[in-house]
């Protein structure tokens, strides 16, 4: 148990020769007694799918299946909350990421400063902000004021997403200073700066180059490199001696970049609703221009305005707009 906790918080903190070490070791020891045996096969699992997570492994697929339920009573639940959503957003499924956040937070008591807690938060912001409700995202961020590491990291590239460098800039320091920090973290943390350097200037030093390309080439930080912007990365290639060039282009080719967010999924009478925002004034004009009854209207506007993370048409027209949702000309109302 304590060789699997070992590999589990290594995992975690991005320190991967150590996991699978203490993996490898744990593989030599005699089977677990029936009463630890659930326990020490969770953590070990976990373990073992954060890695392959982290290194967008074939097998992840097929480790991340053999995780514990949402509602499990192990302790190694938010790990495999971690390992699931990690895996969902690098395969592009932000919505089902969400739902995994819900269904693991409705099961679970709220344990505010607690790991738990900084998975949800941290998997919240990336998921609302990749499904495209980027309102509700920052709102998430805001209110997370004592937020854990996984948190920090989130609401810097969050913040970096949305253009705004100063509040990526100050955050970036008590990011890479934290006690907490482990390896992937602090790698973490280089790309993200290097992210900053890049969006401020449009290119990229050559120390800047040379460090990012240094950690595309572990193998374990290939999840992170997935997460950086297309402009960085041709800017790194850029910078890089051409043996070293080709290399990077290698490793980062097929990789989608993280510069745009998805738009929400929307149902079609929430697109009927959401085209007829800029065209009426009352809930009552929209309810006859479509010819439903006033609470349908309000039903679907309560479902839109939660997707979009907003509260108001005018925010509702405006993200919808920025989101390439809308396909109409928008006049100014008279």
């Amino acid at each position: 148990m304590a060789l699997g906790r070992t590999a589990l918080a290594h995992a975690v903190r991005g320190s991967l020769d150590d996991a699978e070490s203490a993996l490898r070791e744990l593989a030599a020891m005699p089977e677990a007694t029936p009463a630890h045996r659930a326990a020490t096969t969770m953590t070990e699992r976990c373990a073992r799918a954060l890695l392959a997570v982290d290194q967008m492994a074939t097998e992840a697929d097929h480790l991340v299946a053999q995780l514990e339920t949402y509602d499990s009573v192990e302790m190694t639940w938010p790990f495999a909350l971690l390992a699931r959503a990690r895996h969902l957003l690098s395969l592009h499924h932000p919505h089902e990421a969400i739902e995994a956040v819900a269904l693991a937070r409705d099961a679970h008591p709220d344990q505010h400063g607690s790991f738990a807690t900084d998975v949800i938060n941290s998997v919240s912001i990336d998921a609302l902000r990749a499904s495209g409700e980027v309102t509700a995202a920052r709102r998430i961020a805001a209110s997370t004021a004592r937020s854990g590491p996984l948190t920090r990291m989130a609401i810097i590239r969050q913040a970096l997403l949305e253009s705004r460098w100063d509040v990526a800039a100050s955050a970036l320091p008590r990011a890479t200073s934290s006690r907490s920090s482990g390896p992937g973290l602090r790698a973490e943390a280089l790309l993200l700066s290097a992210w900053l350097e890049c969006a401020l200037t449009d290119a990229v030093t050559v120390e800047t180059a040379a460090q990012v390309a240094r950690i595309a080439s572990r193998p374990g930080k290939r999840r992170l490199v997935s997460m950086l912007p297309a402009q960085l990365i041709t800017r790194v290639q850029e910078r890089l001696p051409p043996e070293e060039a080709i290399a990077f282009a290698g490793l980062t080719e097929g990789l989608a970049s993280a510069d745009r967010p998805q738009p929400p999924m929307l149902t079609t009478s929430e697109l009927r609703v959401l085209h007829a925002l800029p065209l009426h004034t009352t809930t009552a004009e929209i309810a006859a221009a479509l010819y439903v009854s006033p609470n349908t209207i309000k039903s679907q506007l309560r479902s839109l305005y939660r997707k979009l993370g907003c509260t108001t048409r005018d925010e509702a027209v405006s993200i919808a707009s920025r989101l390439h949702l809308l396909t109409i000309e928008i006049a100014p109302r008279s």
